[in-house]
C-alpha cells in the first residue's frame, strides 16, 4: 500500500492515526430523529457507504471503529469495499459493543 497518512501502533498493530467514525454512516446525529432518519435514508445500502470507505482507503486510513453488530450496512460495505480494492480495513469495535 503507498502509505499516505501517518500510523502509529497499538498492542502489536499499525492503526492509522485517523480513525474513520460511523455515527454518519449508522444515522446517528446526535443532532434530532429527522437528522437521524435522512441519514439513515441516504446511506441504507452498502452501495451508498462504499464510495465513502474507499476515499479514505485512497488516502492510507484503514481503520474504522463502530458497533458492527448493530450496523450490519456497515459491515456489508467494509466487505464489498475490501473486495473491490484489495485493502484490509482493520475494525475496532466501540466500547458498548462488548458483551453482547
Amino acid at each position: 500500500m503507498d502509505q499516505k497518512f501517518p500510523r502509529t501502533t497499538v498492542a502489536g498493530v499499525s492503526l492509522s492515526r485517523m480513525i474513520i467514525g460511523t455515527n454518519w454512516m449508522a444515522g446517528w446525529s446526535h443532532r434530532s430523529p429527522a437528522a437521524d432518519d435522512l441519514i439513515k435514508s441516504t446511506h441504507s445500502r452498502h452501495e451508498n457507504v462504499d464510495p465513502i470507505l474507499k476515499v479514505f482507503l485512497d488516502q492510507g486510513i484503514d481503520t474504522i471503529m463502530g458497533p458492527f453488530s448493530q450496523t450490519p450496512v456497515i459491515c456489508e460495505s467494509i466487505q464489498a469495499t475490501q473486495q473491490g480494492t484489495g485493502k484490509r480495513l482493520i475494525r475496532g469495535y466501540s466500547p458498548f459493543e462488548y458483551g453482547r
